[in-house]
């Protein structure tokens, strides 16, 4: 039926476990301080934009460190990437 996928419930758990310093934090740091209205927005959008860069960072680290295999064994390797997609689309849709 209607379950919830394991690995959505884990992603759910790291994503606030990334996310929640930066939330939990600051009103106990700053408790009895009234902040100006752009402070607190760029706060609250404070754990988005660390996730992000942190991502891109990350992309590009495994580019530069792949480029030289994934150059010389290009076609193989997106063989098995297409595999590795049909096998997920199929798993999501069955």
């Amino acid at each position: 039926g209607n379950r919830v996928r394991p690995e959505l419930i884990y992603l759910f758990i790291m994503m606030m476990l990334a996310t929640a310093p930066s939330r939990v934090l600051p009103p106990f740091l700053l408790a009895g301080r009234k902040l100006p209205p752009l402070v607190s927005a760029v706060l609250g959008y404070m754990p988005f934009a660390v996730i992000g860069s942190v991502a891109n960072w990350t992309w590009a680290l495994f580019g530069v460190l792949f480029q030289r295999a994934l150059s010389s064994h290009g076609r193989l390797f997106n063989a098995i990437m297409a595999l590795l997609l049909v096998y997920c689309a199929v798993g999501i849709v069955f």
